[in-house]
Order: structure tokens, then sequence, then C-alpha cells
């Protein structure tokens, strides 16, 4: 009977560490997946407020396009002019360049509304003469003398840009305007 319990008292010391062994492995598993969900979680809070900053610049960059076309339609058809360095922030400047599929940063006003309304990051606008029936695209009905008259629909290309420290959105709209205002209704 004695030797029976040597055997049995042998065994259990040579498993005492075995246990050991394992009881550490198991704890450097859970410490490899606790460390690569971490990893995972500050990955998607990233994206996250990278996505909750995008909506918001595209907030604003509507309400700059909203603000541009609500002061282009006051004024009615115009002229354009080459900068708007003169005009003031709450009035329409009308550029002369061409549209372009790019968004251009060179002469844009302020985002100004009537209200007072504040925008947390840089938020601008432009408009340009949309091309319609004519190939400066000044008017779709560019009968002799009907450009100098404003008779005729003309069309304007608003443009409305938020930019943030890292990120910077922008939204395209047109205008149709007759000499009495807007022709389209949304």
């Amino acid at each position: 009977m004695r030797a029976n319990n040597q055997n049995t008292l042998s065994r259990r010391t040579s498993q005492q560490g075995v246990t050991l062994l394992l009881a550490l492995v198991f704890l450097l598993i859970i410490t490899v997946l606790a460390i690569s969900s971490m990893r995972e979680v500050a990955l998607e809070a990233r994206i996250t407020g990278n996505v909750v900053e995008n909506k918001r610049l595209m907030g604003e960059a509507e309400s700059a396009l909203r603000d541009g076309e609500r002061r282009t339609v006051e004024r009615g058809p115009q002229e354009p002019v080459a900068d708007c360095a003169d005009i003031d922030p709450k009035k329409l400047c009308l550029l002369a360049d061409d549209p372009t599929y790019a968004v251009s940063a060179a002469e844009m006003q302020t985002y100004s509304p009537n209200d007072g309304t504040t925008q947390k990051n840089s938020t601008q606008w432009y408009a340009l003469i949309a091309p319609a029936g004519d190939n400066l695209g000044q008017s779709e009905n560019p009968e002799y003398g009907n450009m100098m008259l404003g008779i005729g629909i003309f069309r304007y290309e608003v443009n409305g840009v938020a930019k943030s420290d890292n990120m910077k959105t922008a939204i395209r709209s047109t205008v149709a305007l007759n000499s009495k205002g807007r022709i389209e209704t949304e």
C-alpha cells in the first residue's frame, strides 16, 4: 500500500508543472485576444468619428449652397465678374469662370445668412454661369438682344464648400431663373 501511495504522490508532483504551463498558455491566448479587440475598437472609434465629421461637413456645405442659391434668386439674372474682392459678403458674386468638374477654391464667398447663423467650420460658396443653350451658357433663349434685356432662362451653378482641419466636403446644384425670378420649384 505504501508503494501505491508513493506512486500516486509522485504522479501528482509531476502533473503540477503541466497545469501551470497550461494556465500560462491560456492566459497568453486571452491577452492576445484582448489586445486585438482593443485595437479593433480604437479603429472603429476613429472610423465613426470620421463619418460624424463628414456628415457635419455635408450639412454645412449644404447650408452654404442654400445661402448661395437664395442670393442668386434674390438678385436675378446679372453679369458675371472676374473676382469677388469688392463685393459685400451678403451680396451675390457671380464669377466669370467656365464651369469645371473640380470645385474651384479661388473666389468664394463666406456663408453669411441673414439670420446670423454661424458654422463650426470654414463654410463658403460661389456661383457661376451654368452651360445651357448658348455656347457661353448665359441663356437658353439667345435671340438677338434678349441676353442684354434679361429675357430668357438663365442657369447658374452654385457650389457650397465646408472645410475642417483634415477634411473637405463640396456640394453643387443649379438654379434656373427668368426675368421674374426662380422658375424651378423643389
